[in-house]
């Protein structure tokens, strides 16, 4: 919550593997989880985060919520720069192409120092990415962002291998 006065306030804090909230945790986690789980040690582990901000953007199918149409397929899935992944959601791969397959299609993570650098390297990653009917919100973070220092990310992505 951001309280009228511009300071944040935690009430509750849920996250499941799929939610939206996933992608910003996933990508601040420094620790390696899956090893953790498997050896059976997670009672035993202290956390290590990445201190930055991060941002997600989800792009979601034509006609999400109601009817969200699947088959469209996705093109400019660009290797993302090292301080920003996205995650695959409502995709499938059809012929060797990644295609949309829910309304949540992909989340769009990015960290940076302030909320408008993690905002910047999403929304340049996000608009890369194409696929018929793709919607995402453009206000991500506008609220946090009228209450904190602006500073500008370089955040370039290269082409997959």
């Amino acid at each position: 919550m951001i309280k009228p006065v511009g300071s944040l306030k935690m009430l509750q804090f849920n996250c499941r593997i799929g939610g939206s909230e996933t992608p910003s945790i996933m990508l601040r986690l420094k620790s390696d989880l899956v090893n953790v789980l498997i050896d059976g040690r997670l009672d035993k582990t202290e956390a290590d985060w990445d201190r930055r901000v991060a941002l997600v953007v989800v792009l979601a199918a034509h006609n999400y919520p109601e009817t969200p149409r699947k088959g469209d397929v996705i093109h400019g899935l660009l290797r993302p720069p090292d301080d920003a992944q996205v995650f695959h959601s409502g995709t499938a791969l059809r012929d060797g192409q990644f295609v949309t397959a829910g309304g949540r299609v992909l989340y769009v993570s990015a960290l940076g120092d302030t909320v408008k650098s993690a905002q910047k390297c999403a929304y340049e990653i996000a608009d890369d990415i194409r696929f018929d009917g793709i919607q995402f919100r453009r206000d991500i973070g506008h609220r946090a962002i009228r209450r904190s220092p602006v500073t500008l990310c370089s955040c370039a992505t290269s082409p997959t291998a």
